[in-house]
């Protein structure tokens, strides 16, 4: 039997009526939720710079934890460091010492850096080596230096008349990082997990960098 339009009509209304402050059973699924609304132009903008200052935190996050140091270290990308050697650019090796109290080098060596008076050489400290004799503090060299592994750190170093490049552990230590002597050792920053090869050598552990003292 064919319903006219008025009688379709009254009884879909009839329907509608019936269902107001109907509950579906437990075992209906009900129509889900979305939980999402499209953005008005204020809401879009405010939530755009609430994501970009988040960025620009994390950002920020990363560029401290990469200008840390070994003494006091901060991170120094060089210009050309794939070239690493070439140029003015100096080879030099560091014993990795737990004795020794300041990094030191000799005025001899990284000649193309220039050696600076320092608030040791002001105030006439002196070091005393093994066999008690103590040699001036004749200045300071600051330079870039990086690692065959092409880590870069910028390093301040004072001057001294040593024979062997000395690296001290303990301004390694200080300045947040962890130094390991083992069958692998290395210097590891312990927030960004970069770690620099130690060679051991003569019961020596070396740290081989390219220095410039130009950054």
């Amino acid at each position: 039997m064919k319903l006219d339009e008025n009688c379709e009509k009254m009884l879909v209304d009839s329907i509608v009526e019936s269902r107001e402050g109907w509950c579906p059973p437990a075992d209906e699924a009900a129509a889900p939720k979305l939980p999402f609304r499209e953005l008005s132009a204020a809401e879009q903008a405010g939530a755009w710079t609430e994501v970009m200052s988040k960025r620009s935190k994390r950002s920020q996050r990363r560029q401290k934890a990469t200008w840390r140091g070994l003494n006091p270290l901060q991170t120094c990308y060089p210009e050309g460091v794939k070239k690493v050697g070439d140029g003015d650019w100096e080879e030099v090796e560091f014993a990795v010492d737990s004795g020794a109290t300041e990094t030191v080098v000799s005025e001899k060596m990284l000649s193309s850096v220039e050696t600076k008076e320092s608030w040791g050489s002001r105030q006439g400290v002196n070091y005393k080596v093994a066999n008690g004799t103590k040699i001036p503090n004749e200045g300071e060299k600051t330079f870039c230096a990086v690692t065959s592994g092409g880590i870069g750190r910028k390093v301040k170093a004072q001057v001294c008349d040593v024979d062997t490049a000395l690296m001290s552990v303990k301004k390694i230590v200080t300045n947040g990082n962890r130094v390991v002597f083992d069958d692998e050792s290395y210097i590891e920053d312990k927030v960004t997990g970069e770690r620099m090869m130690l060679e051991e050598r003569g019961g020596m552990y070396m740290l081989k960098l390219w220095a410039k003292g130009d950054f």
